[in-house]
């Protein structure tokens, strides 16, 4: 039996699984914390022990959060790095493709089986054969769209959208701006729309210093959706108001006829 390694690598945890080749259907998935690891080589060698016993996976597709500009990768938002080469090399893959998670999603868009959505927004219906968008917010904020080439395949186009200048539309944003530009000398989308995005949201509806009693993202989003805390409502509230916002931005400038897709781990 020969294999096929899958990865889908984020800030804060790595998913891995092994697909039979000639199939598409994932086997023995498992998730670790990057956290527990001190390289990813760690993690792809403790994932191989456990579920390899004799024949190694042939070729890898490793979906990763970070920009894949060369070689040499590093994660946006994790302290974890590899060589594309080195890795090839020591887990003898015949063939290893690296690239942007955010890539991976919008590679998926035509392919999900439509009881899988949740439309939500007006009753207008994406066109079929038409630019996609998707984006979502997790350790960080991806951002990829899905566009027709000349011969009528699907060309993903990874982006760094998340990164991208954050651009305030009502008084209130503007005030959480002014906030965060306080402890620092840029604010982009991220700094919002991400887990510590959300946190940061909370911080900046109140004292940016008090960290005293600072809550997690697990704790803003329930205390939020059982009325239980205000200041966590409202946290919750700009938000998903900010993610609108992002969204519909990124859907005039993909012009995503296709639908706006909302990803992610979060």
């Amino acid at each position: 039996m020969q294999w096929n390694l899958v990865g889908d690598i984020g800030g804060t945890n790595a998913r891995l699984a092994l697909v039979k080749v000639g199939e598409t259907q994932p086997e023995s998935v498992q998730n670790f914390s990057s956290m527990d690891y001190e390289s990813f080589a760690d993690v792809i060698s403790v994932f191989l022990s456990e579920h390899v016993a004799s024949t190694k996976p042939i070729r890898a597709c490793l979906a990763v959060a970070s920009p894949i500009t060369g070689d040499h990768v590093q994660f946006t938002n994790n302290p974890w790095h590899f060589s594309i080469s080195d890795f090839r090399s020591r887990f003898a893959l015949d063939e290893l493709f690296v690239i942007n998670d955010f890539e991976a999603i919008a590679y998926s868009l035509p392919w999900i089986d439509p009881q899988c959505l949740l439309h939500v927004g007006g009753p207008r219906q994406p066109q079929q054969r038409a630019t996609k968008a998707v984006l979502g917010p997790g350790t960080g904020l991806g951002m990829a769209a899905l566009v027709v080439g000349a011969d009528g395949s699907w060309l993903p186009v990874p982006t760094e959208g998340g990164h991208a200048g954050f651009s305030s539309v009502t008084k209130e944003e503007r005030r959480l701006q002014d906030r965060l530009l306080l402890e620092r000398d840029f604010v982009c989308w991220e700094d919002f729309l991400s887990g510590q995005g959300l946190v940061n949201i909370w911080r900046a509806l109140g004292d940016l210093n008090d960290c005293d009693d600072q809550p997690t993202p697990a704790d803003i989003t329930t205390l939020a959706m059982q009325n239980q805390d205000e200041r966590c409502t409202r946290s919750l509230a700009l938000f998903c108001s900010l993610l609108g916002n992002v969204a519909g931005n990124y859907a005039l400038q993909t012009g995503a006829l296709g639908g706006v897709y909302i990803a992610g781990g979060i």
